[in-house]
């Protein structure tokens, strides 16, 4: 046999053509440069929070300061009670100022064959302080010579005085203490048959040391309180 006339497929001198294949990319990441460039600009972003600083102002404004401090009370005491059986201050008065006797008479109705009824202050005292109804009493015009409407005879107790300068006969007031403890009281009636000196020690006191108020608080008339 002969031997083969084929030359080999690529011989050592040139290629036998371009080659068939490009060659492959550069690869996407050199070693020598970053794969991108970087942003344009660096982020203008702050962090939410810095180490220096608050990010913003407080979302609340801080509690108001408190209502009373420590130093001092939230508001100021309250006033010293007044003494009740002090004496107020003189009060301005108008009309006739009004005593009341407690036997003082009053003519209450005739009856029917004509006779006269006749009570006292301290009768109808008694029904007002019960809780009676004194109103018509207290309305009646009914009078004689001698005998004056109830009305007429008990202004204090009817409420039909002109002033409010009026005194019960019968109301009681703080009057003298002997020693430490011994508190006296006297009625209106009694100290307005005293002498213009009693009285006037009687009224002088604007402090009573007992439940009974003082005398020119309970016998304004008595002791010329108005």
């Amino acid at each position: 046999a002969f031997p083969s006339t084929k030359s080999p497929v690529a011989s050592t001198g040139a290629p036998t053509s371009s080659p068939s294949v490009s060659p492959t990319a550069s690869p996407v990441a050199s070693t020598g440069a970053p794969t991108s460039l970087p942003s344009a600009f660096p982020s203008t972003k702050s962090p939410v929070a810095s180490t220096g600083a608050p990010t913003s102002s407080p979302s609340v404004s801080p509690t108001a300061s408190p209502v009373a401090s420590t130093g001092a009370p939230s508001s100021s005491p309250t006033a010293s009670p007044v003494a009740p059986t002090k004496a107020p201050t003189k009060a301005p008065t108008s009309g006739s100022p009004c005593i009341e006797r407690t036997f003082s008479n009053f003519l209450l109705k005739r009856t029917n064959r004509g006779a006269l009824k006749i009570k006292n202050c301290k009768y109808l005292q008694r029904l007002k302080n019960q809780g009676k109804n004194i109103t018509n009493i207290c309305a009646s015009t009914a009078s004689t010579d001698k005998f004056k409407p109830a009305k007429d005879v008990c202004q204090v107790t009817c409420g039909t005085c002109s002033s409010n300068c009026v005194e019960l006969g019968s109301a009681t007031a703080y009057w003298i203490t002997f020693g430490k403890k011994n508190h006296k009281t006297t009625k209106c009636e009694w100290l307005a048959n005293k002498s213009a000196e009693a009285q006037e020690k009687a009224c002088a006191f604007d402090e009573s040391p007992i439940k009974k108020d003082v005398a020119k608080v309970v016998c304004p008339v008595t002791c010329k309180q108005c």
